[in-house]
């Protein structure tokens, strides 16, 4: 008899003197086929594995995740206090993902989620990146952006680079504000970015 799938279970298995159970087949098995239809796990995978085997800061991220329009890789960034993904890619497959600041990521996800539900032209990762970049600022209050956008929802525009979305953040939040008080959203926002690595 030849082993068609699993050789290297097989293998483990008669090692440790795992009793194993195994079918025959009497028709042709394409091993590339079954193999090739497989797919890499995503991090969704991993968060709810790590949760259902009890790590509470997986709990955490998939109940963040659950009313969030934020996509779930972004949310584990956020959560982890950076702002890229790929930043704690091989700790959270490793199950080794820690909530780090979950106020800041609130604050990000409640400005994009509350924003794009005035335009749906501004849901993309460039606007949410510019929502990124002004919640680094701690003074920026999100409760008067979206009060002035509410009023100007028709500037809520589609752009294609962050940039264009933190002018747009910028003169949205400073509309009929005497030029005193006129914020330099967009060039504090890009520092303190900056700053945060």
């Amino acid at each position: 008899m030849v082993v068609l799938d699993g050789q290297h279970r097989l293998t483990t298995a008669i090692q440790l003197g795992i009793v194993f159970y195994y079918i025959v087949i009497d028709f042709d098995f394409e091993v590339a086929k079954v193999n090739n239809t497989q797919q890499g796990w995503k991090a969704r995978d991993y968060a709810e594995k790590y949760a259902y085997n009890g790590h509470e800061q997986y709990t955490t991220l998939l109940e963040f995740d659950k009313d969030n329009l934020v996509p779930l890789t972004q949310n584990a960034a956020l959560l982890a206090d950076c702002i890229s993904f790929s930043n704690i890619r091989l700790a959270f497959q490793m199950g080794e993902f820690k909530v780090v600041n979950l106020d800041w990521a609130t604050k990000i996800c409640d400005l994009y989620n509350r924003s794009i539900a005035l335009s749906k032209h501004i849901r993309n990762s460039c606007f949410r990146s510019a929502c990124i970049a002004v919640c680094c600022l701690e003074d920026f209050d999100t409760d008067r952006f979206i009060k002035a956008a509410e009023r100007q929802s028709n500037k809520l525009l589609g752009y294609s680079d962050k940039i264009a979305y933190l002018t747009l953040i910028e003169d949205i939040y400073n509309f009929n504000r005497p030029v005193k008080y006129y914020v330099n959203v967009k060039g504090d926002a890009l520092q303190a970015l900056k700053s945060r690595g």
